[in-house]
């Protein structure tokens, strides 16, 4: 029994150790990026132009704020166009789009319904020849005066595909909004900089990326996954892609403001995640062995990876585990120490990322709500495992921005 249980811990440990080398590793390369990595100011003769592309589905109250905040970015009006997918709406989206100054496009179609299909609807239509580059932005979004910029910088770098900054539009509304400004922080200033040193390529978040427009070009948007971000990072992956991240392109995305809100969202990454990984485990494998190019083993433990909450809430369970076989029965303290230190180097990165974005209070002490956050958690995730099968996609409620 012992010794059944010593291969238990061996084998919980190596995995928890796996992937928190692998995080403080782009910790250690993004930190010094951010204070020693200047960024270039922008060549004023080679701005690019940006076709602007908004899927929505009955975002009547919202619609007309993004619009306006693309309308007032730092960027020349001339320069970019705003395109509206009004997707299967029944409410005032396309009439307030339009009546913002959008070109708005109304489709219909009760079989092929959501977000994949309505991008690819659009690409197929426009002009690829007529832009540079196409960004594409949720409806339930604000942009940075200098998203366009920011995004123009990486393109006149040589960079094909980007992905700006995932900022939080509602921070301030309770604990769970508070607490939501966390993965972004950790993502894209301590993760993705040292990704971008390495040239590795880091996952599209779903909203605020720009695309050359060569790859619209090549495939359009060819996948139809409930997470189709992650589809389409593989995708690009396999094709040589590399995506760069920009933290100065910055967008603000509303977040659920409450458990039962956000529920069927998270369900959906969860187990869309686990869809992808499993489609394309083989290809990516085989790619990379054939090639030994790192940007497909990447990708694999990209989409392995466990959340911040879930990994922080396993090793959590690890930890505690181990001091009581220890304390109890006498067991190694080898296993004691690989949790310990799977355990601080968490906490060094999550104390890290709240300094580095200089958090208020109130965001520090919703931390104290972080057991119960990853007990929901692991119960959603969960209940998307055991629902892996559906593909159904839930609409998340919105509410009128405040920002």
């Amino acid at each position: 029994m012992e010794l059944f249980i010593n291969c238990i811990l061996l084998f919980w440990g190596g995995i928890l150790f796996f992937f928190v080398t692998y995080q403080f590793i782009f910790f250690v390369l993004s930190v010094p990026a951010l204070f020693l990595g200047k960024r270039a100011g922008e060549d004023l003769s080679a701005r690019k132009t940006f076709g602007i592309i908004i899927p929505a589905h009955n975002e009547e109250l919202l619609i007309g704020e993004l619009v306006k905040s693309i309308q007032e970015s730092d960027y020349p009006a001339e320069l970019y166009e705003i395109f509206v997918i009004a997707d299967n709406c029944t409410d005032r989206t396309a009439q307030i789009a339009r009546e913002a100054g959008a070109t708005c496009r109304e489709r219909t179609d009760p079989i092929k319904r959501g977000k994949p299909y309505a991008l690819n609807w659009l690409i197929s239509q426009l002009n690829l020849d007529a832009f540079d580059a196409y960004v594409i932005i949720d409806a339930d979004t604000l942009v940075a005066r200098n998203f366009l910029t920011s995004m123009n910088i990486s393109l006149t770098e040589g960079k094909k595909v980007i992905q700006g900054y995932f900022g939080v539009m509602n921070p301030d509304e309770n604990w769970l909004t508070r607490l939501s400004i966390l993965p972004g922080i950790l993502k894209y200033k301590l993760h993705f900089p040292g990704k971008n040193l390495l040239g590795l390529s880091c996952p599209l978040a779903g909203n605020g990326m720009c695309f050359s427009s060569e790859i619209f070009k090549k495939y359009g948007w060819n996948v139809y996954s409930i997470v189709e971000n992650w589809e389409y990072y593989v995708m690009l992956t396999l094709e040589g892609y590399v995506v760069v991240s920009n933290e100065n392109a910055v967008i603000y995305s509303q977040v659920a403001k409450s458990l039962k809100t956000g529920e069927s969202q998270r369900i959906r990454w969860s187990k869309g995640r686990l869809q992808v990984l499993l489609h394309y485990f083989g290809r990516l494998a085989a790619g990379g062995f054939r090639s030994g190019d790192l940007n497909k083993f990447d990708a694999l433990v990209e989409l392995m990876r466990p959340s911040y909450a879930i990994f922080f809430g396993w090793s959590v369970i690890y930890l505690l585990l181990c001091l009581f076989l220890h304390f109890s029965y006498a067991y190694s303290s080898f296993f004691v120490w690989i949790a310990v230190v799977v355990f601080a180097v968490q906490l060094l990165y999550f104390f890290s990322g709240l300094i580095i974005q200089r958090a208020p209070l109130k965001t520090w002490l919703a931390l104290g709500m972080i057991p119960f956050y990853i007990l929901w958690k692991m119960a959603i995730t969960l209940k998307g495992l055991l629902s892996y099968g559906e593909r159904k996609w839930v609409k998340t409620e919105r509410h009128k921005s405040t920002k």
